[in-house]
């Protein structure tokens, strides 16, 4: 059937994104490595307030640098703008899809 999407469509359409949020935790080195160990239950990004941020570097966030499974923002303030101009490229995505409504009476 027919469609229509406006916004940013590297986003896989049916996945949900997933963020840790916490304030004053863990540095982000061993914020890694602990989330290398959670297998598919990892999530897209790993923000905190007073060290910086982590995101999965797969491609669908930001393009892919390098080998390493999360890139890592040493600073909060940069890691903070990151997160909610992510956060604004996922939720501003329109996706419209024709529907047979004559389908579903019958």
């Amino acid at each position: 059937m027919g469609g229509l999407q406006l916004g940013e469509l590297t986003w896989p359409y049916g996945r949900i994104l997933s963020i840790v949020v916490t304030y004053d935790g863990m540095a982000l080195g061993c914020a890694s490595d602990i989330l290398k160990g959670l297998g598919d239950g990892k999530p897209d990004i790993y923000f905190d307030l007073t060290k910086g941020i982590l995101i999965k570097n797969e491609g669908f966030l930001l393009p892919i640098e390098g080998e390493q499974e999360y890139l890592k923002t040493d600073q909060p303030d940069i890691g903070l703008a990151r997160l909610l101009t992510l956060l604004a490229t996922v939720t501003g995505r329109l996706v419209m899809h024709e529907v047979s409504w004559e389908d579903y009476i019958a």
